[in-house]
């Protein structure tokens, strides 16, 4: 399985500390260069950030960390089908990874394609599991009833990433939160717990960017938004069956 690390040009400390992670892994990987927030330029934003979207669908306005992310994802997605990869292991340059990654993913090349992303960390907060299968060790592939805001490391299937592609022709929310809204883009996500990754002490290239937390919002569109998506939850339910997770 091809490994992607995302990873800005600027960052050079970081890339040499997941290098030596991954080596000690014995796990080759592909660089990818994040697309800069600092660098987009007002044409940059028009040209990718949807703002009508953005005000439908999202309580406050994008900062350029967060377009930027979502573009650098874009670009390993992108990759994946230009070189035809059945699945990728994607990881921002801030992921450590456990042990058992290699015997995981081992296992989840040999099953049937009928998920398109598995998140390997689920998150601070843990999230309510509706179904489970054993994988490896105590490790076991989870569907959560809510799918983790987090990208820090996940495997993309092949049909994955030309659904990916597809959600982010028009970037109106983070990455995370559009992920989150499987129904809306057909994606089925899956998680792994315990947690096969983690972030290392390093800061979040997009709060090092623009502070995500300080940005102006309207509550009650806030709240309305939670709302709907309680609600959409309720509606929408995956009815994959783990058990047919293996070939």
């Amino acid at each position: 399985m091809k490994v992607y690390v995302i990873n800005l040009a600027r960052s050079k400390e970081r890339l040499s500390e997941i290098e030596q992670h991954l080596n000690q892994l014995n796990l080759n990987f592909t660089v990818i260069e994040a697309v800069d927030g600092n660098s987009l330029s007002i044409d940059d934003m028009s040209k990718y950030y949807d703002e009508n979207k953005n005000s439908e669908n999202y309580h406050k306005k994008l900062n350029k960390g967060e377009v930027a992310c979502y573009l650098s994802h874009r670009k390993v997605w992108q990759n994946m089908i230009d070189d035809c990869e059945p699945f990728a292991l994607i990881l921002e340059d801030d992921a450590h990874l456990n042990e058992q990654i290699n015997k995981t993913l081992k296992i989840i090349e040999s099953s049937n394609v009928i998920w398109d992303v598995i998140k390997l960390y689920s998150g601070k907060k843990k999230k309510k599991i509706v179904n489970s299968i054993n994988l490896v060790g105590p490790h076991k592939l989870v569907k959560t009833y809510k799918v983790p805001t987090t990208n820090l490391a996940q495997i993309v299937s092949f049909a994955g990433a030309n659904k990916l592609l597809n959600m982010a022709s028009g970037i109106g929310v983070p990455l995370d939160v559009d992920m989150q809204r499987w129904w809306l883009h057909d994606l089925n996500i899956l998680g792994i717990y315990p947690d096969l990754a983690s972030p290392t002490e390093a800061e979040s290239e997009i709060n090092a960017i623009g502070k995500r937390g300080i940005v102006k919002y309207s509550k009650f569109k806030k709240w309305k938004q939670k709302f709907k998506y309680e609600i959409n939850l309720l509606i929408y339910k995956n009815p994959l069956k783990l058990s047919e997770f293996f070939k």
